[in-house]
Formats: C-alpha cells, structure tokens, sequence
C-alpha cells in the first residue's frame, strides 16, 4: 500500500474517528454495568492519542475484556448459557496477536482497521432491522477497512453519528413520558381510595399498566398504555361524576403527552429522510437507492409498469481530483447533481451511488424515451461551463442503461447497467449505451 505522508495522515485520521465514534457509541447504549460502559468511553480517548501497533493491541486486548464482563453481566441477568451480545465479534481468528511489535504504516493501519470493523460489527448488533445504515454497514463488515475510501468512511461516520443522535433523544422523551404516565397512575388511585371506589378489578388493572409502563422501550407502547388509560379514565368518570375534575385533567395531561408523541414521531421522521440523503450533493444516497430499486421491482412484477434503470459517471474524475484537490472535485459532483435533476421529469429518482457514480430510476417510460433522456443529460453537462480556480473545466459523463424485464430482480438490473455503463466507457466514454 503506497501511501503519500498526507494519504497516510488522511487514512489513519478517518479509522480513528470512525472507531472512536462506534466505542463511544456502544458505551452510551448502555448494554453493560456503570463500569464497563465508563471504560469503554475511556477506551475511545485513549485511541484517539494511540500512534502504535503496540497500543493497538493493548486497546484491543482491553476491549475483548471488558466485553467479556459485559458477556458475563447478560448472562447472570437472563440465567442461561447463551453467549452475550457483543462476545461472538471476538470469535475466530485473532489476527492482531499475529502483528510484530513494528510500528510502520501498513501494521498500525492494519491494527486500526481491525478494531474498525470489530467496533462495526458491535454498532450492527444495535441499529434496528430494516435500518438503512443495515446495507453499507454489513458490505463494510466483510472487506478490509483499509481498503475503503476515506470519503466512504466519511459519509457512514456522518449517518451513523445522526442516528445514534436521533435514538438517544427518543429514548430521553420516552423516559420523560413514561414517569409522567406513572405520576397520573399515581394520582388516580390517591383519588378513587378517597371515594372509596377502588376494586380488585380496577387495583390489577393499574398494576398491569404500571409494569408495561416500566417495561416499554418504544413510542408505539407508550401511546397503546395511553389509549388503555384514557379509556379506563372515561370508565371511572361514568361511574362517579365525583371523579370527574380529577379524571379530566389527567386525560388532559395524557392528550398533552399524546401531542408531544406526535411531534416527536414527525421529528424523527425529519431524521430519517435526512438519513437518506447524500450530505454533498443533497440528493438520495446508495441506502434509499437501496429500497427504492426493491420497491420498483416489485411494483413491476404486480402492475407492469415499465421502468428503466440509469447508471452514469463522470469521465475521468480522477484526474480532476488529482488537479483541483477533492474541494474542487466535491463542487464538480455538486454541479452535476444540479444539472441531471433539471433535466429529469419531477416524478424520477436521482441517487449518488457511490464517489463519482450516480443512478437515475425512471418509471412508466419506453426505451427510446429513456434513451433521449440520458442523452439529454450527457449533452448538458458537457455543454456546461465548469469553474474551477477560475478554469473552466471539461467535464463529461458516460451513461448505462437498463429496461426491467418479467426474469429482472435487484441485483440483475444493476448488473445489466452497469455492464452498459462499462461499454460506453470501453466504447470512447462521453456516450450513451442501451441494453
């Protein structure tokens, strides 16, 4: 791996924060003791300040502890003898034990890629099923890190941070809403024992409510105990109007809390559409290109709606990068996001799939319409003045594209163009190819 000083700082600065990010984390999730979750954040500092393959393997040595307290702890909690939650990523080959004490650059990016992908696969184990972050997250997990483009790693750190963020601040509100459920159960009973209207019925009741209160970890749970205790207030108020003033103003505290679920569902709704945008170009990225590929497929194979699959990149973006630093590179990739979402209609999907690679899905559209519109596409950006360093820049694209057929999935229409895609490149670039 030859490196240049600034790539080397680069590489090790992207696998550091993307694994100081994860340790972190994975200590604010709590799965372990008070100790071990300060220790995992403890861990996580001292890696940031780690310039040695010798560190490396005592991070990793110390981490494979704590994890297996964290086992220990899971274990004695749930009394039996399945293997905890994080001790499985530690299975298998230890290749770091393998590492001589020698601290050159491809050993210590080594060691820091491996404790990368150990560290992934732990915030794997807690993101939710379904996740977009789910796809690029579990492709990471099977491949070198050092290996990835420090862009890449960039951009996941970016959607991982935001939805760690989003989930500790559903978790802060869920707390808040559970305990003022509790103070209105609490409140309830105190004023049905005054009246004197408390039964065995009513009594399991609560109980029941006070336990799923304690137990719900989700929004939808808490709003289900709500509606359950709204109805059994509406219940006690037709029984004795004496309850009445006591049992409004606690359906009134309950709709309160209601509307506070409601504006929190929306805001994380707000979250994940901006989880399913590339940050550079503000158009989707390769997460929602993901579910929006599976969708059309099968919304082909109910309805036959015809749709085709466009796949372009820009020609020779290396060599744009390589002249005009990858700011310059990030305005030319701005540019023609801006340039392909003016000449598309409004109902088209345009994604970044990955470095200088884009798609566009277009639905009820023939070939020969699809073909006009690449072409469409290709000609406004080479006909676009391009500025950089106050330069003009030529820039060109080539474009793949690709009909869905009744024998068509995900993964064949993909490959079908991209295999257009490499032709219009091995053809002379700068063209559009059909298939």
């Amino acid at each position: 791996m030859n490196l240049s000083e600034q790539e080397f700082k680069q590489t090790i600065e992207s696998l550091k924060g993307f694994s100081v990010l994860l340790l972190k984390h994975l200590s604010s999730y709590k799965i372990g003791g008070e100790e071990e979750n300060k220790s995992l954040f403890a861990l996580a500092n001292i890696l940031k300040d780690a310039k040695s393959v010798k560190e490396l393997n005592e991070i990793k040595k110390r981490y494979k502890d704590i994890v297996f307290k964290i086992d220990k702890s899971i274990k004695r909690k749930e009394k039996n003898n399945k293997s905890g939650l994080l001790g499985s990523l530690l299975k298998g080959k230890d290749s770091t034990k393998d590492l001589k004490l020698i601290d050159n650059r491809e050993l210590f990016i080594q060691g820091l890629s491996e404790l990368t992908s150990i560290f992934a696969k732990g915030a794997l184990l807690l993101l939710d099923k379904g996740h977009p972050l789910n796809s690029p997250l579990s492709q990471l997990k099977s491949k070198d890190f050092n290996l990835i483009k420090t862009s890449e790693l960039g951009r996941i750190k970016h959607d991982i941070d935001k939805y760690f963020f989003s989930k500790s601040n559903e978790a802060v509100v869920i707390e808040r809403e559970k305990n003022e459920l509790k103070d209105i159960i609490k409140t309830l009973t105190k004023q049905i024992a005054k009246l004197a209207l408390s039964s065995a019925s009513f009594n399991t009741k609560i109980t029941d409510y006070a336990e799923s209160i304690s137990k719900a970890a989700e929004l939808d749970q808490i709003v289900e105990i709500k509606k359950k205790i709204i109805e059994e207030t509406r219940i006690i108020q037709e029984e004795n109007k004496q309850v009445l003033k006591h049992a409004s103003e606690s359906e009134e505290r309950l709709n309160h809390a209601s509307e506070r679920i409601e504006e929190l569902e929306e805001e994380l709704k707000k979250t994940r559409v901006e989880m399913m945008r590339d940050p550079l170009t503000k158009i989707f990225n390769r997460g929602a290109f993901d579910e929006k590929i599976k969708e059309q497929i099968n919304r082909y194979k109910r309805y036959k709606d015809p749709f085709v699959l466009v796949m372009f990149d820009l020609d020779h973006f290396k060599k744009i990068n390589d002249t005009y630093g990858h700011p310059g590179g990030d305005v030319i990739l701005q540019a023609v996001a801006s340039i392909t979402r003016k000449n598309i209609r409004v109902v088209d999907f345009l994604a970044r799939y990955g470095g200088e690679e884009f798609v566009i899905i277009a639905e009820k559209i023939q070939s020969n319409d699809a073909f006009k519109m690449a072409e469409k596409i290709r000609e406004a950006v080479s006909s676009h003045r391009f500025i950089c360093r106050k330069k003009k820049v030529p820039v060109t694209i080539s474009l793949g594209v690709a009909n869905c057929t009744d024998t068509d999935n995900a993964h064949t229409i993909i490959k079908k163009a991209d295999t257009a895609l490499y032709e219009a490149k091995e053809g002379g670039r700068n063209q559009t190819v059909m298939k």
